[in-house]
Order: structure tokens, then C-alpha cells, then sequence
């Protein structure tokens, strides 16, 4: 069963990139106390990455219906994300205020969501066929 598609790829590298902007931006708006553009600037990241999740999500279950429900997506975000701010911290990026405790705190609390939604995954693969929703073989 492939279930790295192209529609996965896609979104990680777009999301990857938003992820690469929005560190830009938030370690620029610590580093200069402009917490109005902080704040926009984590308002608009949230905003382009739900709209990639829609659109890369849907036209890949368009093609391939599987039933996953989101979670590869949702594995992918927590993959490209922490990686990209271990990287950015590791190369001392970013701001002199900025701590790196608070994102060892984000990644416990998504690690657990992730957790949690891997179950759901779990749960609703059990209704599938090879991953592909039982409902959608025959139509």
C-alpha cells in the first residue's frame, strides 16, 4: 500500500517552508518585542497550514481514499516542525530571549496528541482493507 504519495510530499515541502518563514518571523518579533507581528504571524502560519492540510489532504484522499484520517498528515507536520526548531536552536538562529523549554513543552503536549490521534487511527484502520474504507471498494 503506498502511503507516501505525492500529495504528502507536496504538502511537506510547502509546509516545511511556511514552517522555515514562521521561525524567521517569530524569532524576529521576540528579538525586537513586536508582539502585534508575533502574534500575526502565528495567526497566519495557522491559517496557511490549515489551508495546505485541506487542500493536500483532500485531493489526496480524492485519489487514493484511505483511511487514515489524517494522521499522516498530522505525523508529517510533527516530524518537519521539530525538526526544523531543533535546527534552528542548534544553530543558535534563534532569539536572545527566546527559551528552548517552552518548545520542549510543545513537543510533549503534540507527542501526546499524536498519541491520541494515533489511536483514533488505529481504531478506524480496523474497519478498512488494506487502509482503503471498506465503504469505498465498492462502489
Amino acid at each position: 500500500m503506498k502511503t507516501i504519495t505525492r500529495n504528502l510530499l507536496l504538502f511537506t515541502a510547502t509546509f516545511a517552508l511556511a514552517t522555515l518563514l514562521f521561525r524567521i518571523s517569530l524569532s524576529w518579533s521576540i528579538e525586537h518585542h513586536e508582539f502585534v507581528a508575533l502574534w500575526g504571524s502565528a495567526a497566519l502560519y495557522f491559517l496557511v497550514n490549515f489551508g495546505l492540510g485541506w487542500f493536500f489532504g483532500k485531493r489526496d484522499y480524492l485519489s487514493l481514499p484511505l483511511a487514515d484520517v489524517g494522521f499522516r498528515f498530522h505525523l508529517a507536520t510533527f516530524v518537519v516542525f521539530n525538526l526544523i526548531t531543533l535546527f534552528w536552536f542548534w544553530l543558535g538562529f534563534n532569539a536572545k530571549h527566546e527559551s528552548p523549554n517552552v518548545y520542549g513543552y510543545i513537543l510533549i503536549g503534540w507527542g501526546l496528541g499524536l498519541l491520541l490521534h494515533f489511536a483514533f487511527y488505529r481504531q478506524v484502520s480496523k474497519r478498512a482493507i488494506k487502509g482503503i474504507d471498506k465503504g469505498e471498494l465498492f462502489d
